[in-house]
Protein backbone atom coordinates (compact mmCIF):
# COMPACT_ATOMS: atom_id res chain seq x y z
CA UNK A 1 0.00 0.00 0.00
CA UNK A 2 1.45 3.36 -0.98
CA UNK A 3 0.78 6.82 0.48
CA UNK A 4 -1.96 7.69 -2.02
CA UNK A 5 -3.93 4.52 -1.27
CA UNK A 6 -3.54 5.07 2.49
CA UNK A 7 -4.84 8.66 2.17
CA UNK A 8 -7.80 7.47 0.11
CA UNK A 9 -8.63 4.76 2.68
CA UNK A 10 -8.49 7.27 5.52
CA UNK A 11 -10.66 9.75 3.58
CA UNK A 12 -13.24 7.02 2.89
CA UNK A 13 -13.28 5.95 6.55
CA UNK A 14 -13.79 9.55 7.68
CA UNK A 15 -16.61 10.04 5.16
CA UNK A 16 -18.35 6.92 6.48
CA UNK A 17 -17.89 7.95 10.12
CA UNK A 18 -19.29 11.45 9.55
CA UNK A 19 -22.05 10.57 7.07
CA UNK A 20 -25.04 11.48 9.27
CA UNK A 21 -23.55 14.45 11.13
CA UNK A 22 -24.98 17.92 10.70
CA UNK A 23 -23.29 21.11 11.86
CA UNK A 24 -25.51 23.45 13.89
CA UNK A 25 -26.25 26.83 12.39
CA UNK A 26 -23.76 29.50 13.42
CA UNK A 27 -21.08 27.02 14.56
CA UNK A 28 -18.43 28.63 12.38
CA UNK A 29 -19.25 32.11 13.70
CA UNK A 30 -19.07 30.90 17.32
CA UNK A 31 -15.75 29.18 16.66
CA UNK A 32 -14.38 32.35 15.06
CA UNK A 33 -15.55 34.46 18.05
CA UNK A 34 -13.94 32.05 20.55
CA UNK A 35 -10.72 32.13 18.58
CA UNK A 36 -10.68 35.93 18.62
CA UNK A 37 -11.29 35.94 22.40
CA UNK A 38 -8.41 33.52 22.92
CA UNK A 39 -6.11 35.69 20.79
CA UNK A 40 -7.10 38.80 22.74
CA UNK A 41 -6.54 36.95 26.02
CA UNK A 42 -3.09 35.78 24.91
CA UNK A 43 -2.28 39.31 23.80
CA UNK A 44 -3.24 40.69 27.21
CA UNK A 45 -1.17 38.01 28.94
CA UNK A 46 1.82 39.11 26.88
CA UNK A 47 1.04 42.82 27.34
CA UNK A 48 0.94 42.83 31.15
CA UNK A 49 4.52 41.54 31.68
CA UNK A 50 5.78 43.75 28.85
CA UNK A 51 4.19 46.79 30.50
CA UNK A 52 5.86 45.80 33.77
CA UNK A 53 9.25 45.61 32.07
CA UNK A 54 8.73 48.99 30.41
CA UNK A 55 7.69 50.53 33.75
CA UNK A 56 10.73 49.01 35.47
CA UNK A 57 13.09 50.36 32.81
CA UNK A 58 11.44 53.79 33.02
CA UNK A 59 11.82 53.85 36.81
CA UNK A 60 15.43 52.72 36.60
CA UNK A 61 16.19 55.33 33.93
CA UNK A 62 14.44 58.05 35.90
CA UNK A 63 16.23 57.24 39.14
CA UNK A 64 19.58 57.67 37.41
CA UNK A 65 18.85 61.26 36.28
CA UNK A 66 19.94 64.44 38.00
CA UNK A 67 17.80 65.69 40.89
CA UNK A 68 15.08 68.22 40.17
CA UNK A 69 15.61 71.95 40.77
CA UNK A 70 15.60 72.88 44.40
CA UNK A 71 16.37 69.35 45.50
CA UNK A 72 19.68 68.67 47.15
CA UNK A 73 21.66 65.66 46.17
CA UNK A 74 22.34 63.35 49.08
CA UNK A 75 25.57 61.39 49.21
CA UNK A 76 25.39 57.88 47.83
CA UNK A 77 24.90 55.24 50.50
CA UNK A 78 27.98 53.21 51.31
CA UNK A 79 28.02 49.68 49.98
CA UNK A 80 28.64 46.99 52.57
CA UNK A 81 31.24 44.52 51.36
CA UNK A 82 30.53 40.91 52.29
CA UNK A 83 32.91 38.01 52.03
CA UNK A 84 32.10 34.85 50.10
CA UNK A 85 32.07 32.89 53.35
CA UNK A 86 29.46 35.20 54.89
CA UNK A 87 27.22 35.00 51.81
CA UNK A 88 27.62 31.21 51.75
CA UNK A 89 26.66 30.97 55.44
CA UNK A 90 23.60 33.16 54.85
CA UNK A 91 22.47 31.09 51.85
CA UNK A 92 23.02 27.81 53.70
CA UNK A 93 21.08 29.16 56.71
CA UNK A 94 18.12 30.03 54.49
CA UNK A 95 18.31 26.74 52.61
CA UNK A 96 18.48 24.78 55.89
CA UNK A 97 14.78 25.54 56.36
CA UNK A 98 13.92 24.11 52.93
CA UNK A 99 14.01 20.50 51.82
CA UNK A 100 14.86 18.56 48.67
CA UNK A 101 17.95 20.37 47.47
CA UNK A 102 21.62 19.57 46.91
CA UNK A 103 24.50 22.03 47.38
CA UNK A 104 27.16 21.76 44.68
CA UNK A 105 30.50 23.52 45.10
CA UNK A 106 33.41 23.61 42.67
CA UNK A 107 37.03 24.27 43.51
CA UNK A 108 40.24 24.16 41.51
CA UNK A 109 42.37 21.53 43.20
CA UNK A 110 45.38 21.58 40.90
CA UNK A 111 46.50 22.47 37.40
CA UNK A 112 43.71 21.43 35.06
CA UNK A 113 41.87 19.75 37.91
CA UNK A 114 38.43 20.75 39.28
CA UNK A 115 36.79 19.12 42.31
CA UNK A 116 32.99 19.27 42.46
CA UNK A 117 31.49 18.41 45.86
CA UNK A 118 27.79 17.61 46.30
CA UNK A 119 26.22 17.92 49.77
CA UNK A 120 22.77 16.71 50.82
CA UNK A 121 22.08 18.71 54.01
CA UNK A 122 19.12 16.53 54.99
CA UNK A 123 21.12 13.29 55.14
CA UNK A 124 24.57 14.82 55.57
CA UNK A 125 25.83 12.82 52.59
CA UNK A 126 28.65 14.26 50.49
CA UNK A 127 30.17 13.13 47.20
CA UNK A 128 33.20 14.52 45.41
CA UNK A 129 33.97 14.25 41.71
CA UNK A 130 37.37 15.25 40.38
CA UNK A 131 37.70 16.15 36.71
CA UNK A 132 41.19 16.24 35.31
CA UNK A 133 42.86 17.31 32.12
CA UNK A 134 40.84 16.69 28.99
CA UNK A 135 37.58 16.54 30.95
CA UNK A 136 38.24 13.01 32.26
CA UNK A 137 36.51 12.20 35.54
CA UNK A 138 38.63 10.61 38.23
CA UNK A 139 37.85 8.95 41.49
CA UNK A 140 38.65 11.15 44.49
CA UNK A 141 40.54 8.30 46.22
CA UNK A 142 43.09 7.70 43.45
CA UNK A 143 44.68 9.39 40.48
CA UNK A 144 43.61 6.91 37.80
CA UNK A 145 41.29 8.36 35.13
CA UNK A 146 37.84 6.85 35.00
CA UNK A 147 36.37 5.23 31.90
CA UNK A 148 33.81 7.95 31.16
CA UNK A 149 34.26 11.58 29.98
CA UNK A 150 33.01 14.55 31.97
Amino acid sequence: MNDVQLAEDIRAALDEATAGLKVPAGAAARARTRSQRRRVGRGLLALVPAAGVVAGVAIAAHSGTAPARGATASPAPSIAVQTDAKVTRQVEAVLATAGNYIIATRATSGPGQVTTTYLDPVTGTTRSVISGAGGQLRRPDDNRPALWPA
